[in-house]
């Protein structure tokens, strides 16, 4: 199956329907197909690959987990793809996604406004990096961070005490008390 996001003029994605391959042997011939049969324009019709995600092909294979039970269960699983040359569009587009037709990348909905687009991943990133110190003290306990958006910055608080704040340094590479 070839699947085919239905964009509006502004590029948002508003749904994605999958055609049998004999319908779609090229993009184009998806696109007339579902212009055909769907009364919504040719070119606001894009593919997407299904088995795309974070810049990244996927393919499906499965593995083996415990369960509760301590009974040996298989599950489904997805692992890159060894030919990363079939990855296809930044990511699957969903319903609320935005096609970016000048870098031919869907991306998720923007979950902030300082976020940026990584052109690798096709997701939305933060303008400054994640922190790379994530835990403190001798029993390496984590610290719980957050992105604060009102100040563009990554905060974060003691697990153990929620009081105590920290505010990321970029220029030390280390938390400061708030």
């Amino acid at each position: 199956m070839a699947h085919f996001a239905k964009i509006d003029d502004e590029g948002l994605v508003l749904t994605v329907l999958a055609v049998n391959d004999s319908d779609a042997l090229t993009e184009a011939a998806g696109q007339a197909h579902l212009e055909t049969h769907n009364n919504w324009p040719a070119n606001k019709w894009i593919q997407t690959s299904y088995n795309t995600r974070c810049g990244k092909y996927h393919i499906k294979g499965t593995k083996t987990i415990i369960d509760q039970n301590n009974q040996e269960i298989t599950v489904e699983d997805y692992k890159e793809g060894p030919d990363q040359s079939k990855a296809f569009r930044g990511n699957y587009a969903g319903i609320g996604y935005t096609w970016d037709s000048v870098n031919q990348l869907f991306f998720p909905p923007k979950s902030e406004a300082s976020f940026v687009k990584d052109l690798t991943t096709g997701l939305w990133e933060p303008p400054i990096a994640y922190p790379t110190v994530i835990a403190y003290g001798e029993s390496n306990t984590f610290y719980v961070i957050h992105w604060d958006e009102s100040n563009i910055r990554w905060m974060a608080y003691d697990r153990e005490d929620p009081k105590n704040l920290f505010i990321w340094n970029t220029d030390t590479s280390s938390w400061d008390a708030s």
